[in-house]
């Protein structure tokens, strides 16, 4: 499933907080990076998680933070997918389940498994620049996991990473996953040998296995067709029949929200509930422009002035309302 603005569960950004709290750094000081507390049906912008990654590198000082963090990895930091792989009858089903609710933890990247010449190769490619951190997260994070579900270190057989890291940082990398760490590659990948598919995990549980699947696919489907807060606020604005008594504050309690949190879950999908009334407004102004005085169309659109819709225009169109409708604009907006 890939959504409009990728994103991660907010279970999955606790471990991060986690690694940060084991290291005496304050709530304080990555307040302003996302919003806190976090909220259990909260998705995270890729944006703020990768910011957050970087400001614990700077922070701690730790070329290789995302390294450090994917060795802490916990079952609870992936949700429900982590109790499935838990239960999962063996690595083939463990890879299988990864990558059909990977989405579910977060959707931040491309992951794609193949088998070749008794390799298993798993790559996996973000969505976003800059991406050291969040890479080295991710890939530990698959060993780190994988070496709790055997129980026991089982090293790959080679890891490649797209970042050039410098050979004291590629040694350190080699040390702990017991392999050659290729830098500077084609693409982030684990390979691993095939036999590796058929290799039992110590909590199978074939009853729970059934059941877990079954919610995952729920979950799955439930996030994939739930509306954004961002068409919802849209819906909400075109189906007013004007826009005089609408406020972030009365939108927020329509949708028994606060404002805060309304205001919150619109940042997540990087806009604001100004950003949307002023689209309305927009696309309302070219319908209407033509067939109803402006001062009426000010008052529609919730202006207590013309002059203020007359500013609003220039902003919109780099025109007055008069030579936008001198040169015959057609509605644009829909």
């Amino acid at each position: 499933m890939r959504q409009s603005c990728p994103t991660c569960a907010h279970y999955y950004l606790q471990g991060v907080l986690r690694f940060l709290n084991h290291h005496q750094v304050e709530q304080h000081e990555y307040q302003g990076i996302i919003d806190l507390p976090l909220q259990p049906e909260q998705r995270i912008p890729l944006s703020q998680y990768l910011a957050l990654l970087e400001f614990g590198a700077q922070r701690l000082q730790m070329p290789l933070f995302g390294f450090y963090l994917g060795q802490t990895i916990e079952q609870q930091d992936y949700g429900l997918l982590g109790h499935l792989i838990a239960a999962c009858p063996d690595f083939a089903a463990v890879i299988d389940a990864q990558r059909r609710f990977d989405a579910l933890v977060a959707d931040i990247g491309q992951m794609e498994f193949e088998l070749h010449d008794n390799v298993i190769i798993s790559r996996w490619t973000p969505f976003a620049q800059p991406n050291a951190q969040l890479v080295l997260r991710n890939m530990t994070g698959w060993i780190a996991m994988a070496w709790q579900l055997l129980g026991q270190r089982l090293p790959p057989l080679k890891l490649s990473l797209v970042e050039p890291w410098p050979a004291e940082q590629q040694q350190q990398l080699s040390q702990w996953f017991g392999c050659a760490v290729e830098v500077g590659a084609d693409s982030n990948a684990i390979y691993a040998p095939a036999e590796l598919l058929q290799h039992p995990v110590n909590q199978h549980n074939q009853r729970v296995h059934q059941l877990l699947q079954q919610a995952s696919q729920t979950e799955l489907q439930r996030l994939a067709l739930r509306p954004s807060w961002t068409s919802q606020i849209k819906q909400l604005l075109t189906e007013l029949t004007d826009l005089n008594q609408i406020s972030l504050n009365r939108a927020a309690a329509l949708f028994h929200l606060s404002p805060r949190t309304l205001q919150r879950r619109l940042k997540q999908e990087q806009t604001q509930f100004e950003q949307l009334l002023d689209w309305e407004r927009r696309r309302r102004f070219s319908q209407l422009v033509g067939h109803s005085k402006l001062i009426e169309i000010a008052s529609i659109l919730g202006y207590r002035e013309q002059s203020s819709l007359n500013r609003a225009v220039q902003r919109w169109f780099g025109q007055s309302p008069k030579q936008y409708l001198q040169q015959g604009h057609p509605d644009e907006l829909v």
